[in-house]
């Protein structure tokens, strides 16, 4: 399933940290919940919320950083870019190939 060029619609040209920063803020619970929803559920709920969590908080971007390219459908749903692009970083983070979780807290998990 490809992305064909009219399907996409590009936004501005970069999005800065504070643009990333006020969306991280803004819609932190959602963005937690999308990374929980696709992180493997093997290392049980408490670890996938702890990670679920540290990903959210590492997704800004340091400094400006050029603006994902969306399909058109979401640009109408979510127009704010810098929720597209902590959004992007999150769900890029979460679904990584081989990516090494953290060791679980003591007291907190398998």
């Amino acid at each position: 399933m490809g992305v064909q060029s009219q399907d996409v619609v590009p936004l501005s040209s970069a999005v800065d940290v504070e643009q990333a920063e006020a969306a991280l803020v803004e819609h932190y619970p959602r963005l937690v919940r999308l990374a929980y929803l696709v992180l493997p559920p093997g290392r049980g709920r408490s670890r996938r919320v702890l990670t679920a969590h540290a990903l959210v908080q590492r997704a800004l971007p340091r400094g400006r950083v050029p603006a994902p390219l969306i399909p058109a459908q979401s640009a109408v749903r979510d127009g704010d870019p810098g929720y597209t692009l902590v959004r992007l970083q999150v769900l890029r983070t979460a679904l990584k190939p081989g990516r090494r979780l953290p060791p679980p807290l003591p007291g907190y998990g398998a």
